[in-house]
């Protein structure tokens, strides 16, 4: 991955985006703004900054695009969206470590993860997770990497926000099937909800 955003001198039209028409938390959006995870590019677009460790500490290992101009005679699903080259090599997305993350809660885009948060803003000891996607792989790369890097497991859950769809549902089938019935060094059972 290759970090090369030309970014915007304002915000205005990201921010009028996410809060007005997406309806997302303020504070939720300002705290992505301040922390470094989101930029307004050139072009308009929302860009989110993948880091490591889910902290504005972290190094940026990719980004993904979201358009702020709805049109469906052009997008499929109304706005321009897309992954930057270089970061779907890797088994990541973008993600926000909340505290000492004892549950990972995965979604297929960020901008449900960023609704889930804007309804749940007491979040804590968490890390959200951006798939763009159904990647079973991500998962597991972040029970990893959680573990170390924070020196935890996910002993308060694996959460899945995936469409309620055949594609969302097989998911979960195999995520729970894959991490069933796990249990810590310490015999607590890890929960796939």
């Amino acid at each position: 991955y290759n970090y090369s955003v030309y970014e915007a001198k304002n915000t205005d039209i990201i921010l009028n985006y996410l809060i007005n028409e997406r309806q997302l938390d303020q504070d939720v959006v300002q705290y992505l703004l301040d922390n470094e995870f989101m930029l307004q590019d050139t072009a308009n677009r929302a860009v989110m900054l993948w880091r490591d460790s889910g902290t504005k500490d972290g190094k940026i290992i990719g980004s993904n695009r979201q358009g702020t101009v709805t049109d469906f005679s052009k997008w499929e699903r109304g706005t321009k969206k897309k992954v930057d080259w270089g970061s779907d090599n890797k088994n990541w997305g973008f993600n926000i470590t909340l505290g000492t993350p004892k549950k990972l809660i995965f979604f297929e885009a960020f901008i449900d993860l960023l609704s889930y948060w804007s309804l749940n803003k007491d979040l804590n000891d968490c890390r959200l997770v951006a798939m763009e996607g159904t990647g079973k792989k991500i998962v597991e790369s972040f029970i990893q990497e959680t573990y170390s890097r924070y020196g935890t497991l996910p002993t308060e859950g694996l959460y899945y926000g995936t469409d309620n769809d055949a594609v969302g549902q097989s998911f979960y089938d195999y995520m729970r099937y894959r991490f069933g019935d796990k249990q810590t060094n310490d015999g607590e059972e890890i929960k796939n909800i």
